[in-house]
């Protein structure tokens, strides 16, 4: 269809028709058909861009809902899927929990993972390695250089031992005698869940939020986790990375240090604004204290005596003596 006669009612045809189509997976979400129309939207756009616009016009495209995912893998399940999918590995000859290990430890993409080769895997030292993704293997088309040491001891022997006896063009994650490559493993992974206990929604892709969650309690500034994981904008990484509970308690303690001068400084100005009454100091009432608790706004300005002084019922006025 010519971009010219794509209508209005077009487009909310377009939308009813998938709301109702029924797939494999279930019925199509409106996330989904955000996307599609998102990308409509930007074929537009470009269109009516430049000197000579292809395009003079575009339709009323409706806007849906992107629902974020938040799900991730608690620290306390992490030993018990690990059990989980090297009893499955095992079985079935797949290295189920070296890929787990690697998505949750760098946070890395399951399509970044699978197709790693022998050669981008260093060994330096019987306590470290490194890990190299290639440029055209990455979603964001930058290549990553990772280390690996203490904090993954039990992925550096995994590795070392699917190494053993290939090429260095070969794969590293194969499956079977014969070494075939690691594609897909949804059922296992699924399965692999249900041994552990773990909700079987839990995705792949969801450790990548797990593995910045991780690394942001650890204290890892953001600018490294976004080049470990592979995250170019700010915008992208807040989708994934959600501030840890550990990096913000430090932060709601400021709060107590916060009041603690707060009081001392209202304190302290009770004390200096003590009013004077026939040369001696008057304490201050409730009323002159709230007075100064808040006279900040206004900045320090002497304060009147909350009562006149005692005359035993007589009053000054214009300097004669008035009974009252």
């Amino acid at each position: 269809m010519r971009a010219t006669n794509v209508t209005d009612e077009k487009v909310r045809e377009y939308v009813r028709k998938r709301q109702t189509d029924g797939s494999a997976r279930g019925q199509v979400k409106g996330s989904t058909i955000g996307r599609e129309l998102n990308l409509l939207r930007r074929c537009y756009k470009l269109g009516m861009k430049g000197n000579r616009p292809k395009v003079r016009a575009m339709p009323l495209i409706p806007r849906f809902k992107d629902n974020k995912r938040t799900g991730t893998l608690e620290f306390d399940r992490h030993d018990d899927l690990a059990e989980a999918y090297r009893t499955l590995g095992d079985r079935w000859h797949v290295p189920l929990e070296a890929v787990f290990e690697t998505a949750y430890t760098f946070g890395w993409r399951h399509g970044e993972i699978t197709p790693l080769k022998v050669r981008q895997f260093r060994d330096v030292s019987p306590t470290e390695a490194w890990l190299h993704l290639d440029a055209d293997t990455t979603k964001n088309t930058e290549a990553r250089d990772v280390p690996l040491g203490s904090w993954c001891v039990r992925l550096i022997a995994m590795l070392r031992e699917l190494v053993k006896g290939k090429q260095p063009d070969d794969l590293i994650f194969t499956r079977g005698l014969n070494h075939r490559p690691v594609l897909r493993f949804d059922k296992l992974w699924k399965r692999g869940c249900r041994m552990a206990g773990v909700n079987e929604s839990l995705l792949v892709h969801d450790l990548r939020r797990t593995a910045a969650q991780r690394m942001l309690d650890a204290g890892i500034p953001e600018p490294r986790i976004m080049q470990i994981c592979g995250w170019k904008t700010m915008s992208t990484f807040l989708r994934y990375a959600m501030t840890g509970r550990n990096v913000l308690r430090p932060e709601l303690e400021k709060l107590v240090e916060f009041e603690r001068k707060q009081r001392q400084g209202r304190q302290e100005l009770v004390k200096q604004k003590g009013m004077e009454n026939g040369g001696q100091t008057r304490a201050l009432t409730g009323k002159d204290k709230l007075y100064l608790s808040h006279s900040g706004r206004k900045g320090l300005q002497s304060v009147a005596p909350s009562s006149p002084p005692a005359t035993s019922g007589r009053s000054l006025k214009k300097g004669k003596i008035v009974r009252g």
